[in-house]
């Protein structure tokens, strides 16, 4: 019985002790937290003089917005043309070769097709009636007949016109002297450019719509750049923007942006229009793009040279609590913009290292303290 209230008493004895050594170092673990927390890192005249320690409030101030994003060189949807026939043609001669430099109006293929000598020859007779009708005048022939002949002649001149024939070759038709052999009509340039493609050959059949030609524009040239949200809601059309690709710099301008994101990407397509009239660049090229937005905002903002990463990767800022005592500040980067990063995170009129941060936090590491006031 003795023995027994003997080992209880040593076992009570026990948990007190080990109940007052847990508390012991409970408290001392929680007093080490709370003077770290509280320590600040001393930065003398003399240091901040050497490193260039420049400290100011910071304040609220408007921002451009710079994005810099990969993009590829187009061909301008607007400045192109695909040259196709209307009916089912063969293809007689061609006049142009990929790569050829095209002037507007200037031929580029002659073809021949049977409805189209068929649309000719109707084209001649209504004419020709439209010419005897009109000549004698209403007077003589009937109401009904003058109109019969006046919308059979636009009728057969509206076919031509849709089958492809030019207007100076539809009238030509009524030439005496005309040597044009029936069936025979021409493809001609609709714009001034380069011809960017031609897979066909002469003698082949060419069915109705399919491309013989592709006449491209390429003075000037789209960029294409996909771009998150947050970044394209800064971007208007007119901003300006840098193209770069290896030495190449040319300067560029916002014409349009998409307003639903891609699928995939979930990104959206700003449009840029590129001078190129020294054909510098290339469609299919792969390019950096810079935009400089002319939108801008009241935000925080400070030298991006002193907003730094912390050991555990956030990024931190650092502030002078009182004269020559500094610590730090985890804060969060809503974007960059140039030289600049704006963020969010500490209040204005706070004073802040705006050079030399990475001296203070040098200081701050090697003082063994991990100061973040969140």
């Amino acid at each position: 019985m003795k023995n027994i209230k003997l080992k209880t008493g040593l076992l009570a004895i026990l948990l007190l002790t080990s109940g007052s050594v847990f508390a012991s170092g409970e408290h001392k673990e929680t007093g080490e937290h709370e003077e770290a927390k509280e320590e600040g890192i001393e930065i003398n005249a003399k240091q901040r003089a050497e490193a260039n320690i420049k400290v100011q409030p910071i304040t609220l101030k408007n921002v451009a917005t710079t994005v810099h994003v990969p993009g590829e060189v187009m061909v301008h949807g607007y400045r192109s043309q695909v040259i196709t026939p209307r009916i089912d043609s063969m293809v007689i001669k061609r006049y142009v070769v990929l790569g050829d430099n095209v002037k507007i109006n200037q031929p580029l293929a002659l073809l021949f097709s049977v409805d189209m000598a068929n649309a000719q020859g109707d084209f001649i007779v209504a004419s020709n009636e439209w010419k005897r009708v009109k000549k004698l005048g209403k007077k003589v022939v009937s109401a009904k007949r003058y109109v019969e002949a006046k919308v059979g002649y636009q009728q057969a001149k509206a076919r031509l016109q849709a089958y492809g024939m030019a207007e100076s070759e539809i009238a030509n038709l009524l030439k005496e002297t005309s040597n044009n052999k029936p069936g025979n009509y021409t493809l001609f340039s609709n714009q001034n450019g380069i011809i960017a493609s031609d897979n066909f050959k002469s003698g082949e059949i060419i069915q109705t719509g399919r491309t013989l030609f592709d006449v491209v524009d390429e003075s000037i040239l789209w960029v294409e750049a996909q771009v998150n949200p947050e970044n394209a809601d800064f971007i208007k059309e007119g901003d300006i923007a840098w193209i770069k690709e290896g030495t190449k710099i040319r300067k560029a301008v916002v014409s349009q942006k998409n307003h639903v994101l891609d699928a995939i990407t979930r990104t959206l397509t700003i449009r840029l229009e590129l001078d190129n009239s020294d054909h510098s660049f290339a469609p299919g090229e792969f390019v950096d793009v810079e935009i400089n937005s002319n939108s801008s905002e009241k935000v925080l903002a400070m030298p991006a040279n002193s907003v730094l990463r912390s050991s555990d990767g956030d990024w931190q800022i650092f502030i002078e609590d009182e004269h020559n005592k500094f610590s730090s500040v985890e804060v969060e980067v809503v974007r960059t913009a140039g030289d600049t990063k704006v963020i969010t995170g500490i209040k204005e009129g706070t004073k802040v290292v705006t050079s030399g941060a990475f001296f203070v936090q040098s200081e701050i590491a090697k003082s063994g303290f991990s100061i973040h006031n969140h």
